[in-house]
């Protein structure tokens, strides 16, 4: 749905939560959806506060309610000033205050001197969700608005160094509040404490091990260049030396990619399977090692059904190629040529038609063959490849004799008016017999 024209979703993870922190109050059903209304209304007013200031700078938000509270996201090219990151950043919990403070001032006139306990408990939320947990979310700490601003503001005077030093202060506040909880006894806000405790330490570990990584970066780009010059022994053993080095999980799955990579072209087909079952159970299954895996072991129905699901996820011309190769291997040729037609393979459409039109001619598909022909001349009209579009309409049984003549013909024409001369073939090629009268 969208409130004033911006996205706006609402998982039911977010009434699951907010029923948790009044569950107290399961056994009065007035309050308890009193309860659940005021923080609908007061989370989704903060995340209003910044969509609205965000597209006022030219950014397009969506506001997302879940389990951990709301969340606004930004799809733009627009480059924010650190003062436009302050202002969006200060505008969710600024809504909640203004909310908090227009309760504050009109409440007591509205309940009276003798309120209904509805009433009374409703203006207790009000204040407590809009002032008491705005004030907790400008806590210098991520991921809170707080930190935000931290975030922005440490950007801003260190040049550069913004995200650790948010990252630190932020693991310190954590902590600090942790141990002020537990003084207290206040098991909840501790767990919160630890909670934000780990996202910010799991970063830092996280920034820690990629700088590390940066020492074997060189060695896995060597490992490339290698690869790229074909000399996959050499690739081999520079992406093995960098395995054991590799801290962070991506570094490890592409130092493990190029290893199999190399193993794969080889044809260590046994070690590069080794390697392949260490990786799924590591990182999950890569379709397309897993597609050139079986491409080559000249296994094709498995290597297409890998690499289709590769080239789906991920369009790219190198895995498209592969894919075609797969495909007519395995004779598969009417999904080689809607291949074709991606605009990944734009640039290698016209060679990729003309292939296919020779190897779909060869394995008997004339339809393919001569639907392939045509695309191929309309992007440069070649008289040979006019010439073989009706030599495949001549032997395509499918059509009818009377199509089969007309449509051929109307080939031979094209091959004719776009230059081809041999005049002795087309006489003689028994490829057309279909269209000489019997003798």
């Amino acid at each position: 749905m969208k409130i004033f024209g911006i996205p706006t979703k609402v998982e039911p993870s977010f009434f699951v939560i907010s029923f948790f922190l009044a569950a107290s109050r399961s056994s009065n059903l007035a309050l308890l959806i009193e309860w659940l209304i005021v923080v609908f209304v007061s989370v989704l007013l903060h995340e209003m506060g910044h969509a609205l200031v965000a597209r006022k700078f030219g950014v397009e938000p969506s506001i997302k309610l879940y389990s951990m509270g709301g969340l606004t996201s930004f799809k733009s090219g627009v480059n924010l000033t650190p003062s436009q990151h302050l202002f969006i950043s200060l505008a969710g919990p600024a809504a909640g205050f203004l909310l908090g403070g227009i309760v504050f001032v009109v409440g007591p006139t509205i309940l009276g001197p003798d309120p209904s306990p509805l009433l009374a408990v409703t203006y207790s939320d009000l204040l407590w969700v809009n002032i008491g947990w705005g004030i907790f979310n400008l806590l210098p700490m991520l991921p809170l608005d707080g930190g935000n601003v931290l975030l922005t503001l440490g950007g801003w005077i260190s040049k550069g160094k913004g995200p650790v030093i948010a990252r630190v202060i932020s693991l310190i506040v954590a902590l600090g509040i942790t141990a002020f909880a537990l003084s207290l006894r206040s098991i909840w806000i501790a767990i919160l404490g630890l909670w934000f405790a780990y996202i910010n330490g799991s970063v830092l570990i996280e920034n820690l091990k990629t700088r590390r990584d940066q020492n074997i970066r060189p060695v896995l780009d060597q490992a490339r260049d290698a690869i790229t010059k074909s000399e996959f022994d050499n690739a081999l053993d520079l992406a093995r030396r960098a395995q054991p080095k590799a801290h962070t999980d991506s570094m490890r799955m592409e130092a493990a990619q190029l290893v199999i990579f190399a193993l794969i072209h080889l044809k260590r087909l046994d070690e590069a399977e080794i390697e392949l079952t260490k990786f799924y159970g590591l990182f999950g299954e890569d379709q397309y090692l897993k597609g050139l895996f079986y491409f080559q072991k000249e296994e094709w129905a498995a290597a297409t059904s890998h690499l289709q699901l590769a080239f789906e996820s991920s369009p790219s011309e190198q895995v498209g190629m592969l894919l075609y190769q797969a495909l007519v291997n395995e004779k598969s040729f009417a999904k080689a040529l809607e291949l074709c037609g991606h605009a990944a393979l734009t640039e290698e459409s016209w060679k990729l038609y003309v292939n296919l039109q020779n190897e779909a001619f060869e394995g008997n598909d004339f339809r393919t063959a001569a639907e392939a022909g045509s695309k191929a001349f309309e992007q440069q009209p070649d008289p040979n490849i006019a010439y073989n579009v009706a030599c495949a309409l001549a032997r395509d049984e499918s059509l009818s004799r009377a199509s089969q003549i007309a449509e051929a013909c109307q080939w031979l024409e094209r091959a004719i008016a776009s230059g081809f001369d041999n005049k002795e073939l087309i006489l003689t090629y028994s490829d057309l017999n279909s269209l000489r009268p019997p003798s």
